[in-house]
């Protein structure tokens, strides 16, 4: 048995990616819009290769992560790698809200080490991101 990797580029939408078509009428979420977040990518063959990642940051900026070295990533960058996985998140108002509410919650009490008024757990942090 032997194994290939499929070299086909494919594209993809950053900004909107509709998945209404896609869902089913009876579904309880209505949010059925996305934005792409991070990219795995690989170079190489089936055999071997090296994984590299693109991500966005909280502030709208993409970086490549490639091993130790990470650097800043102009968006039309984002379509020229070998895309492994792609990840989305939906577009959803309300939780944009409440994602800038906690990170500025979180931006004043680095600015404020001793004076921490509040405790957020790491889950809850990740459930925001």
């Amino acid at each position: 048995m032997s194994s290939a990797k499929v070299a086909a580029r494919v594209s993809f939408p950053i900004v909107d990616l509709n998945m209404a078509p896609y869902t089913h009428k009876e579904c309880s979420s209505k949010i059925t819009r996305y934005s792409l977040c991070a990219v795995i990518c690989h170079a190489g063959t089936a055999g071997g290769g090296h994984y590299t990642c693109m991500a966005k940051a909280p502030d709208g900026r993409w970086f490549a992560y490639d091993d130790a070295a990470v650097t800043p990533l102009p968006p039309h960058h984002l379509a020229t790698c070998e895309a492994y996985v792609l990840f989305y998140r939906k577009v959803n108002p309300q939780m944009t809200i409440l994602r800038q509410k906690a990170a500025e919650i979180l931006e004043s009490a680095s600015s404020e080490p001793n004076d921490i008024k509040f405790y957020i757990s790491k889950l809850w942090i990740n459930k925001f991101n």
